[in-house]
């Protein structure tokens, strides 16, 4: 029971349960082979933000790079 009573593990459900309710939408939008692609390349971005703001890591030229690619791949991916 003391799961449900940390802020940090309650909010981490919420999260996940807010980020099920996104991901119905873009499915219900989008075809598959497109937004799966644009939605594992938006994880990638948010991780490396998520780690810069609440762990304090370094978010170096080549990562930034590396996303840019990722986005750059899905973008042409998803064209017809």
């Amino acid at each position: 029971m003391v799961y449900f009573s940390d802020p940090l593990i309650v909010s981490a459900y919420l999260a996940a349960l807010l980020g099920s309710f996104a991901w119905l939408l873009v499915v219900t939008k989008l075809p598959l082979s497109i937004g799966f692609p644009v939605y594992i390349g938006v994880t990638f971005l948010l991780v490396i933000m998520g780690s810069w703001l609440f762990l304090g890591e370094d978010i170096s030229a080549m990562k930034l790079l590396a996303v840019c690619f990722i986005f750059i791949g899905v973008t042409l991916g998803g064209m017809r």
